[in-house]
């Protein structure tokens, strides 16, 4: 009886797109029954992170830390995630009182009341290696990275991948496949 080996970097590699695309897609269940859009937005930005490369001198230890800036409905929702864990790292939500706290976060959340000032924010933050997310029309179109949406109860995104370059992040390619529009 001859043994057949396959090398554990060719199963890896075979399989490991199929894992991550299985995982999103399972999040991307219809959750209206349990949860509003917000709801929906934030447990997909929480499950979006493990996808998302940091360079080294951006993260933190022990934490990653979500900024908001402004008002809106997606808020609480942002603030449940609040002492979650994702990549072995413990979630910290802060409100930014001022633009200098913006510039210690990873991931900044721009809520709707700060419309009239999304240009020059994303002006000041374009080459900070933190991940700028909203559900602000238009956003990944005026140099915004994320933009969150739900259609048809399903959590999508668009993603301006030239900001997220610029910045120095990464977006894993399973990641990008399940976007609705990425802009090069």
């Amino acid at each position: 009886m001859e043994i057949l080996t396959v090398p554990i970097q060719h199963i890896r590699r075979k399989y490991f797109g199929r894992i991550i695309v299985g995982t999103l897609l399972v999040v991307m269940l219809p959750l209206s029954s349990f949860a509003d859009d917000s709801d929906i937005k934030a447990a997909f930005l929480y499950n979006m992170i493990n996808f998302i490369s940091w360079p080294p001198k951006a993260l933190h230890k022990d934490t990653i830390t979500i900024g908001l800036l402004g008002s809106g409905s997606l808020e609480n929702s942002i603030k449940r995630l609040q002492n979650k864990s994702v990549l072995g790292r413990r979630i910290q939500v802060r409100h930014a009182a001022s633009q200098a706290e913006l510039h210690g976060c990873q991931i900044l959340v721009i809520l709707p009341s700060e419309r009239r000032y999304l240009s020059s924010l994303l002006l000041e933050l374009r080459n900070d290696p933190v991940l700028t997310v909203s559900e602000i029309d238009g956003f990944s179109n005026q140099g915004g990275m994320l933009y969150l949406t739900v259609s048809d109860n399903h959590p999508a995104f668009k993603v301006n991948l030239k900001a997220v370059r610029t910045a120095g992040l990464d977006m894993s390619s399973h990641l990008l496949k399940l976007a609705q529009f990425v802009l090069r």
